[in-house]
């Protein structure tokens, strides 16, 4: 039971820091894309 649960939240853990890292990854982009003048 303990594991499910630590299982489940490990998860959901790394499911937030996947769509952080794609976040802000894409936040990067945007802004280096302004800098050079690409705006999209």
């Amino acid at each position: 039971m303990r594991l499910q649960i630590s299982a489940f939240f490990f998860s959901i853990v790394l499911s937030t820091l996947v769509a952080s890292g794609q976040s802000s990854q894409t936040l990067t982009g945007t802004v280096s894309d302004a800098m050079c003048g690409h705006i999209t």
